[in-house]
């Protein structure tokens, strides 16, 4: 399974994720500018779980 971890999630979680053999996308490494609409495509192709903090997403 694909995971997402938006750039307001604390890191922690990135880390216990990947140490659990999950293919974890993390925005704030990869895509650091990235928009919610951005974001929002990468979570179509291939489907993915996407973790976040915004209450706007």
């Amino acid at each position: 399974m694909k995971i997402i971890v938006d750039e307001r999630v604390d890191y922690f979680f990135v880390t216990e994720l990947r140490l659990l053999h999950f293919t974890v996308t993390s925005i704030i490494e990869e895509f650091a500018s990235a928009t919610d609409e951005d974001t929002l495509s990468m979570l179509l192709m291939p489907p993915a779980l996407i973790i976040t903090e915004e209450n706007d997403f």
